[in-house]
């Protein structure tokens, strides 16, 4: 697969080219899931040192039978990866020749690598000259220039902000230590924090004033549960469960245990995600704790998000209601 034919660009574009064919084609690829996940693999391929040096050298190495026996059935030659029958090359599980994915880490084994397409449009930003700028799913840098979201202002720091946009199309925008600030709502943001955005609210990056939009998007409801930890109020457990502690997402509301509620693709998990192929076989668990419930990844391929937050492998984070989650691609509310 030509990851430069499907951006439009030379083998030699440059860091800041290649994000700009990106949002020039997004907007039309957004129409058509396939060719969207396509044009993400190829931006994130490319867009990344180390990834388009392997990618390069694998384009430039021609197939041979020995390849194919090689790993357990792959083959590998111009820059694509067709699985015969064999193991996944990261964790060596055996997976079916038409199964796309790793059933274990989540790996891509065939087809598309990259973002999974969204059913719904994602969040854009408007300017007051009516100039719309598309987000994508993970993370957007706004900046000067070569930048995701490039705002080519004297106010605007090379490397301003950016936006991390899950795939329920819950938004966060965090500062980084820009020159002239950022603000929501008319408030400035404080540099390396991370603010969860609404629908219609106002941004401001130096002197560079811009709307959010966010279509058919979540938001977190919050609750105080006690006076002295808002939100972290002992829960009382009955029974196997704990009263009222639930995961509500797309497939429905899911009882969290009063002990431990497993998360994974795998048939075995309390919360089995087998619609997501970037969730791990054993990708996250709930522990319920001390009163309250906490999120750990327990050591995902593709990661677990608090917030629009990366978590730490085998670092518990504290939850409280209205909390969004999301395992690889797929996100909840946490909810008692």
């Amino acid at each position: 697969m030509d990851y430069y034919a499907i951006l439009g660009v030379s083998q030699s574009a440059t860091e800041s080219e290649i994000r700009t064919a990106m949002r020039e084609k997004t907007p039309a690829a957004q129409q058509d899931p396939d060719q969207f996940a396509l044009l993400m693999d190829a931006f994130e391929t490319l867009k990344d040192p180390q990834k388009r040096a392997e990618y390069d050298a694998q384009r430039n190495t021609p197939p041979s039978l020995e390849q194919g026996r090689g790993l357990g059935g792959w083959v590998q030659g111009m820059g694509s990866a067709l699985v015969v029958a064999g193991a996944c090359p990261i964790c060596n599980t055996m997976a079916p020749a038409d199964e796309g994915f790793c059933s274990e880490c989540g790996l891509t084994l065939a087809g598309t690598v990259g973002a999974t397409p969204q059913a719904s449009p994602l969040p854009k930003l408007v300017e007051e000259s009516g100039r719309e700028l598309m987000l994508r799913v993970g993370e957007s840098i706004v900046g000067r220039e070569g930048a995701d979201v490039a705002l080519p202002h004297p106010t605007i720091s090379r490397r301003h902000a950016r936006f991390i946009v899950s795939g329920s199309n819950y938004v966060t925008l965090e500062d980084l230590g820009s020159t002239n600030g950022t603000k929501v709502a008319g408030q400035p943001l404080p540099s390396g924090s991370q603010k969860a955005l609404t629908n219609g609210q106002a941004v401001q990056f130096g002197s560079v004033k811009l709307t959010l939009q966010i279509p058919n998007v979540p938001q977190p409801e919050r609750r105080v549960l006690g006076a002295k930890d808002p939100g972290r109020a002992p829960i009382a457990a009955l029974g196997g469960t704990v009263s009222g502690a639930r995961l509500e997402g797309a497939s429905g509301t899911h009882t969290l245990k009063a002990a431990v509620t497993t998360v994974g693709r795998k048939a075995g998990n309390d919360l089995v995600i087998s619609g997501d192929s970037f969730v791990s076989g054993s990708h996250a668990q709930l522990l319920f704790e001390g009163g309250g419930y906490k999120v750990v990844d327990t050591g995902s391929t593709n990661g677990t998000r608090l917030n629009g937050k990366k978590l730490t492998a085998n670092v518990p984070e504290t939850l409280a209601s209205g909390d969004m989650i999301q395992f690889g691609q797929t996100g909840f509310t946490f909810k008692v």
